[in-house]
């Protein structure tokens, strides 16, 4: 059958912008709201940007800043010429201006692309990298620890003008090639390098020019020109160890590193040395090895209490107050760098164990003699030899150092009652909650990966079949229906899993396990309406009836013969198919649902199903207007187009061939 290539994980979500205090700039906003028209406070701050007092610079960028945010002004924002006067204030005499440029216009460029095309477009970068090179690559060093400690409110304006300039820089590469572009030929890269002291720097700016870094190299291996000056460097980071505060920035710091390399590698690390692969896979293990959880439920039984508002109990204007709030933010902080370190481990892993260069051929000329052999390969579920491909100390690691087991345990879910602490504060823990759920939908991607590449014995080594299917079907179930990207996730995973065990010719042990609980994809298919979902659910439905024709004919499961178990199956596919429209999306599923159904009855021994469904007229009666629909359509069939060719040739073949074989 026709087949759609399984795409790697995608690059780690963008930590949300931290940006200034901005409740007395909302409340000055609000009240502007009410008083002038917003051109008007947009006309206001250029005014004030081209003030020669740098604190009326200063108020004008941290207006901006708080303004980003409001659509509102958003929108009259991108109609003046604001950043080209906001550009050059990168490189303002004043350190707070400095400061405050940059954080207005990181927060700008975390919006959407377009801000940021619009920056690129205005020439942020030139200051932006002279910045970089001026103020920071001669005799620069954070605050020392000592000094921060002595003045643990006052802000190291400096450091903070970096980190909000390097994530700037951060998020226009991820906006486009241009930005790539200016950041290779300035040879950024080994610009940055020298950040990734941790000794020298702190962990704060380390992780920040690691996360740019992993940007910026991801398809450009030119990012880094002196690739063995970043190695030294980061050899050094990987031997760095902490059990301070700073212990999961640090592991963030390291896992971002992998990253790096894993980049500037081309995502192929065969080529290279056991042991730098023995230890690549030893810092994503590390990562993986910490229970989320048990963190998570910690960190909640600390959170500070909270009133009606959900505001903390604690004022401001005490100290003693001031420093246990500065203590949670802290806190919280190393739970979301934990968090996404782990994020990041999975993506890497995915990324290491998925080759780019996969690819299916379909042959569909065969005569409708021919047709029931052509269907008893179960092609589009076969698994080839995926194994020969890992590097050794990869596999070694995924086998014995129970890297399947702990990518599992990613996708539990948080106590209900933890849920509900976290939730109150809309602050620290709705972001412990986001990073939690991205978590988990990463987890189960790089789960459906190992499926993918691992052979059915493989996985038995590292953790039962049916345990895994047991675990991920408990998760389906306490999925909502609001919960798209968890339950895609999740039905992608069970479908790679249930494939493997259909790819082996022989009824497996766990067979009989895996075909039971029809009516949760049932469900499922019918409360969401996603296409991918909805294929995901056909093609597990698909494979329960490709188990179950392999059993004895005489075999109950449930007290339900399996006759009446394939009459199920054969039923809920028909009954996909009429409600569907044949736009592009409705072929395709159209496509996958009959491909399941040659699939399922290739063989004669169930023609009794098809004649007591009256499934071969119904296909009859649908054919000329699917046939129809792809016509008109081929030229934009997309991705998709060899599962519904392959469909619309193969479905008079199996309808004539059905015929003569009495299943009308």
């Amino acid at each position: 059958m026709g087949k759609v290539k399984t795409k790697k994980c995608s690059k780690i979500a963008r930590t949300d912008p931290t940006g200034l205090d901005k409740v007395a700039v909302e409340e000055e906003l609000e009240l502007c709201e009410d008083l002038e028209p917003v051109s008007v406070f947009v006309q206001t701050i250029l005014e004030q940007l081209h003030n020669h007092v740098a604190e009326e610079r200063d108020s004008g960028l941290n207006s901006l800043s708080v303004a980003s945010s409001k659509p509102v002004y958003l929108e009259e924002i991108l109609k003046s010429d604001i950043f080209k006067v906001v550009g050059p204030l990168l490189l303002d005499p004043s350190i707070s201006v400095r400061h405050s440029a940059a954080g207005a216009l990181r927060n700008l460029s975390s919006v959407n692309m377009e801000v940021c095309e619009r920056m690129i477009a205005a020439d942020v970068m030139t200051p932006l990298v002279a910045l970089i090179k001026q103020k920071y690559c001669t005799d620069w060093v954070p605050q020392s620890k000592e000094k921060k400690s002595k003045h643990p409110y006052k802000i190291d304006s400096t450091t903070e003008a970096f980190i909000e300039t390097v994530t700037l820089l951060w998020n226009l590469c991820e906006a486009g090639e241009t930005a790539v572009k200016i950041f290779n030929r300035e040879k950024l890269g080994d610009v940055l390098c020298q950040f990734l002291n941790v000794g020298t720097y702190g962990v704060r700016v380390s992780v920040c020019v690691a996360l740019c870094l992993y940007s910026a190299s991801e398809d450009n291996p030119d990012a880094v020109s002196n690739l063995s000056l970043l190695e030294e460097f980061l050899m050094k980071v990987f031997m760095h160890n902490s059990d301070g505060v700073d212990a999961w920035q640090l592991m963030y710091l390291q896992t971002t590193g992998v990253g790096i390399l894993v980049n500037l590698y081309k995502g192929d690390v065969r080529n290279r040395a056991p042991d730098t692969v023995a230890l690549l896979m030893k810092i994503l293990n590390a990562s993986l090895d910490i229970d989320h959880v048990t963190e998570i439920n910690k960190f909640s039984s600390e959170m500070p209490l909270t009133n009606g508002n959900h505001t903390e109990v604690y004022h401001r204007e005490s100290k003693s107050d001031l420093k246990t709030i500065l203590e949670m933010d802290e806190r919280c902080e190393g739970i979301v760098a934990l968090l996404s370190s782990q994020i990041l481990s999975l993506e890497i892993l995915s990324n290491i164990v998925t080759s780019e260069d996969e690819a299916w051929e379909d042959d569909s000329e065969e005569s409708v003699e021919d047709f029931s052999e052509d269907m008893n390969t179960e092609e589009d579920v076969e698994m080839k030899d995926t194994c020969a491909d890992i590097p050794s100390e990869v596999y070694e690691s995924l086998i014995s150092a129970g890297t399947v087991v702990k990518v599992l345990g990613k996708i539990k879910h948080i106590p209900v009652n933890v849920l509900e602490i976290l939730r109150e504060d809309s602050q620290r823990g709705a972001k412990v909650v986001r990073k939690c759920n991205i978590l988990r939908s990463t987890a189960l991607i790089c789960l459906q990966n190992l499926v993918e590449v691992l052979s059915l014995s493989d996985l038995e080594k590292c953790i039962g079949i049916v345990e895994v299917w047991t675990g991920l079907r408990s998760v389906l179930e306490q999925c909502g229906p609001d919960d798209i990207t968890m339950v895609e996730a999740l039905t992608s995973a069970m479908r790679a899993l249930i494939q493997s065990i259909v790819s082996q010719k022989a009824v497996h042990a766990a067979a009989n396990q895996l075909c039971t609980g029809f009516s949760l994809f049932h469900k499922v298919y019918e409360t969401v309406s996603v296409c991918k979902v909805r294929v995901n659910i056909i093609k597990i439905i698909g494979c329960m009836g490709l188990l179950l024709t392999r059993f004895p004919k005489e075999t109950l499961l449930n007290n339900l013969s399996l006759e009446t178990l394939i009459t199920q199956i054969a039923e809920h596919l028909i009954a996909c198919i009429p409600f569907l429209k044949f736009e592009r999306e409705g072929l395709w599923l159209t496509a996958e649902i009959l491909d399941t159904l040659f699939d399922v009855f290739a063989e004669d021994d169930y023609n009794a199903v098809l004649k007591n469904t009256a499934l071969i007229p119904k296909l009859k009666t649908l054919q000329p207007a699917f046939k129809k629909q792809v016509r008109s359509e081929r030229r934009s069939l997309g991705e998709n187009a060899a599962v519904i060719q392959t469909a619309n040739t193969n479905l008079p073949r199996f309808i004539q061939y059905k015929e003569k074989h009495g299943a009308c």
